[in-house]
This record gives C-alpha cells, structure tokens and sequence, in this order.
C-alpha cells in the first residue's frame, strides 16, 4: 500500500501545528506524529510535456486552503497498515497555536478501513 497523504482544512485562524494520532480498534499501540501541516502545492512538471495549448493546473480554492502531512516510511509500518484492514482506525487531527502548544485550539476526527480486496484490472496476458 502506498503511504497515504492526509488533507485538511482548518478553520482555526490559531492552528499553526497539528498532531496527528492513529489509534486502531483492536487496541493495538497507535501513532502520534507532530507536522507543520504543509500546505498543498503542485508538483514539478516536466518541461518537455508543455506545450502552447496546455493549461498549467491550478489549486481550487478548497485545495489552496487544505493542509497536509504524507505518512513517511518509519510512520505507517506494515504491521500497522494491516490493523485497519477491515477493522476501523481512527484518526483525529488536533491544531495547536503559537502560544499554547499543549491546547488545541481545533480537533476533527474520522474513522477509516482499508478493503482487503486487491485494487487495479485484472491481467489480461495469455
């Protein structure tokens, strides 16, 4: 499974760092990871793709606003992914301001499965 990406937005004008915990239903040792939550940008384009026709893309508004943190190697481990293979895991994103670092100033929660079915077209070679 690739690393998932978590988007967000805040409507804490305080929140300028967030807390990101995982804990997973079958009480097993979660994560707590602490990020500057980056905001969302577009990638590099390769040069050689551009032409004069193209429209170059553009964030939405919605995207332009959203926060983000992308789970690294040592942040999701395997066995850790497997925990919420049919099984919820519940992620809550607190912001923290400036001042207080040990009081959110903003929480949000959500809880999330991953399907144990495989993801893609089937091989259609002899």
């Amino acid at each position: 499974m690739a690393a998932p990406t978590f988007l967000w937005r805040d409507a804490s004008e305080g929140a300028v760092a967030w807390s990101i915990e995982v804990a997973f239903s079958d009480g097993s040792a979660g994560i707590t990871v602490r990020t500057r939550g980056e905001r969302v940008r577009i990638g590099e384009i390769d040069a050689r793709a551009i032409a004069e026709t193209n429209v170059l893309p553009k964030l939405t508004p919605q995207e332009a606003a959203a926060q983000s943190w992308e789970a690294g190697c040592g942040d999701l481990g395997s066995d850790q992914e497997a925990l919420c293979v049919e099984r919820p895991a519940t992620v809550t994103i607190s912001g923290f301001g400036e001042k207080d670092s040990r009081q959110a100033v903003s929480r949000g929660r959500v809880a999330l499965k991953t399907s144990k079915d495989p993801v893609g077209a089937p091989d259609l070679l002899p």
